[in-house]
């Protein structure tokens, strides 16, 4: 636990590529003092003691935040352990499923005389089949994400405990971080170092403070508004899912943390370091995809089967695209923000592919919904007159209730496809203008014709259907490995020179994102600029962090 949460225990030795402050002694164990508090430590200590105890402030600073975003001690602990609970059902209940339950005994039960059939196996462990033991195999390495999950939940304790005790100092208590604005604790947090300081390496402004936090995620932001990867096979295009999101991230951070990467001049050498390391992360994907498949399909099942039968129309609800989340996020913005900007968004991106109805798919809708209709009403007629109907009359093999059940999901599914036969004025224009008020992205194709079919075209393949969404996942189980053992490495020399280019040291703070600086701590990064994103992103973190007031403010905001 120690080794995971180095900036709690104590110092670790300042490594060659390492992102720690230079020249700090190492302490762990009783040197560290576990027994003292955060704030015990900063008043019962000399000046400067402290960063003996928080070392890896990227880790301190973005745990502060989690502890907001989660609202406290109680929501983050609750959490965590229900997070351990769910999974605890996943293994159970599927392994009861796979194990004791007679399917072939099941499938056979037809009538009233299931009653006296045994559902479950004798002996059952015993017994499996060979498709069966591979399930088991597979619900055994479940265990292991299990064995981590409850690792991290045990050292999120005393993070927890460090966490609230530094919340207390600042004067927040669990009730009023109900209500409070991120803002206002940075402003605290930021006082606090005045006169606690936390690390030798200097005092942490706001911007420095969220730059350590939004590192990884800044570089993100630049990679996919440069458009410096190309996400396709053989032409083919790859949509960024769950796990190709994973794996970028983990290059970048591995690239920048690795500053060999970004010094030296052997580009060579260094194309050839990148791609052995992603051709690494290819393989581990290809051996992990079929638990990964397996616990991915097993828990949206879960989380979504419930609701999809209740409610079958949600199956045609569009989401952003993770590609589109990127493209939208602006510097330096931490996912709550992001996250309240994109729930004003999706009403008006649904308002504008509104502006684009499909009158055959309508058409042939209301047709599907008039049929099954009819068919179910007969049904429900039937029932009522006599229930005991629904089970006992077969239809094609099945009973009544469950073709109910069927063309109940049709009509739903039908309704949510047909359009209403009374439009409003259609205003592609407009609605796109409105749109891009939150999502702060327009590109010029779309500003000069958003009611283009083009356009239109361009705008879906970001704003997807969530079924689509759910398949494309699955399939990225499959298709990162390839992606990442044949493009992707392919790609390396773009890799390498764009945390080259784009890279600024800070002090402080290290190696960031340049556009992240806003030509504040770093150098002015305009000619380099391709969009207007970082005015956009210098803007906003104005209106956030109101007291932040640097020196080249105002020349920033020129430039």
């Amino acid at each position: 636990f120690r080794v995971q949460v180095p900036w709690l225990v104590g110092e670790v030795p300042a490594q060659p590529g390492t992102l720690l402050a230079p020249d700090m002694p190492l302490r762990w164990g009783s040197e560290a003092d576990e027994r003292l508090s955060l704030v015990e430590q900063v008043e019962e200590r000399e000046e400067g003691e402290l960063v003996s105890q928080i070392v890896n402030l990227d880790v301190f600073f973005t745990k502060v935040y989690d502890y907001y975003y989660a609202r406290g001690y109680v929501c983050l602990l609750t959490e965590g352990a229900l997070r351990i609970a769910r999974t605890v059902f996943v293994i159970v209940f599927t392994t009861y499923l796979v194990a004791f339950v007679d399917w072939e005994a099941l499938m056979l039960c037809h009538n009233e005389d299931c009653e006296h059939i045994r559902l479950t196996r004798p002996n059952a462990l015993l017994t499996l089949s060979g498709w069966m033991q591979l399930a088991m195999v597979i619900e055994c390495t479940f265990l292991l994400y299990l064995a981590v999950l409850s690792m991290q939940f045990l050292t999120s304790l005393n993070d927890c405990r460090i966490l609230k005790q530094t919340y207390t100092h600042m004067g927040v208590d669990e009730n009023l971080l109900q209500t409070i604005q991120w803002g206002e604790i940075v402003d605290r947090l930021v006082h606090l170092q005045l006169r606690m300081p936390l690390s030798r390496v200097g005092h942490f402004d706001h911007l420095k403070t969220i730059m350590r936090v939004m590192r990884v995620e800044n570089y993100m932001i630049a990679l996919f508004d440069l458009e410096v990867l190309d996400l396709s096979i053989l032409g083919t295009p790859v949509f960024l899912t769950r796990s190709l999101d994973w794996n970028l991230k983990y290059l970048l951070n591995w690239m920048v943390n690795k500053r060999e990467l970004h010094k030296t001049q052997d580009l060579g050498s260094d194309i050839l370091l990148l791609q052995s390391k992603i051709r690494w992360l290819a393989v581990m994907n290809l051996l992990a995809a079929p638990f990964v498949f397996c616990y991915l399909l097993i828990v949206t099942v879960f989380a979504h089967g419930a609701e999809l039968k209740m409610s079958p129309g949600k199956v045609s609800i569009r989401h952003w695209s993770r590609e589109a989340l990127w493209k939208f996020r602006e510097y330096n913005e931490l996912r709550h923000i992001f996250e309240n900007r994109m729930t004003k968004s999706y009403p008006l991106a649904q308002a504008y592919v509104d502006q684009f109805p499909n009158r055959l798919l309508s058409v042939v809708a209301r047709f599907v919904v008039f049929v099954s209709g009819g068919f179910a009403c007969v049904i429900l007629l039937l029932s009522l007159l006599n229930y005991p109907l629904l089970l006992f009359i077969e239809v094609k093999g099945q009973n009544l209730l469950w073709w109910l059940s069927i063309l109940t999901v049709v009509v739903v599914t039908g309704l949510s496809l047909s359009e209403d036969d009374h439009h409003d004025q259609y205003d592609a224009p407009g609605a796109m203008r409105k749109l891009a008020e939150h999502t702060h992205y327009e590109p010029p194709a779309w500003q000069a014709a958003p009611g283009s079919l083009k356009v239109r075209d361009s705008f879906v393949a970001l704003y997807r259907y969530r079924w689509t969404i759910f398949f494309q996942e699955l399939a990225s189980m499959v298709v990162t490995p390839i992606y990442l053992m044949f493009t992707l490495s392919s790609q390396a020399d773009r890799f390498i020179e764009f945390v080259r280019d784009y890279t600024e040291t800070v002090d402080a703070v290290g190696p960031v994102c340049v556009f992240s600086t806003f030509a504040v701590h770093g150098s002015a990064p305009s000619r380099r600029m391709r969009t207007d994103k970082p005015r956009r992103s210098l803007e906003a973190f104005c209106r956030t962090y109101p007291e932040w007031e640097p020196a080249g403010l105002e020349q920033a905001l020129q430039d």
